[in-house]
Parts: C-alpha cells; sequence; structure tokens
C-alpha cells in the first residue's frame, strides 16, 4: 500500500484558483519568495531598530523626529 499522495500530471493549480474553487477566501494563500522573504526581514530589522532609537529619544528626553533621517508620515 502506497500512503504517498498522488500526484497530479497536469500543471499545478494556483492557490488562488483552488481557494476560489473550495470557497475560501484567496487572500489568505500566498506564495512566498526569497525576495518576500528579504523584505519581511529588511522591514522586521528597521521596526525595531525604530522602536530602540524611540526608547533611546525617550531615556534622553530627545526629539525622536530629530534622531530619524525620515519624518513621520501622516
Amino acid at each position: 500500500m502506497n500512503d504517498e499522495p498522488e500526484i497530479s500530471p497536469d500543471l499545478p493549480i494556483n492557490d488562488g484558483q483552488w481557494a476560489i474553487d473550495h470557497s475560501e477566501d484567496p487572500d489568505k494563500f500566498v506564495t512566498i519568495t526569497e525576495k518576500n522573504r528579504d523584505l519581511a526581514h529588511t522591514y522586521h530589522d528597521r521596526l525595531c531598530s525604530d522602536a530602540d532609537m524611540i526608547q533611546f529619544a525617550k531615556v534622553t528626553d530627545d526629539d525622536p523626529d530629530t534622531l530619524m533621517d525620515m519624518s513621520r508620515r501622516e
């Protein structure tokens, strides 16, 4: 008895199309590429450094905007 899943000879179906066919939200299915992963790491690093900078500004009674290279989005 073979317990391995059967592989379809057809091309793989798009995850978004599979979700639509099975009444699921296609936005929940995302293909993560190496570029997406790297961008997520970069975003996380920037977020952490901004949080550290704001904490430092609170401790030293400085204005965080003067310590940042960019202005806050409004």
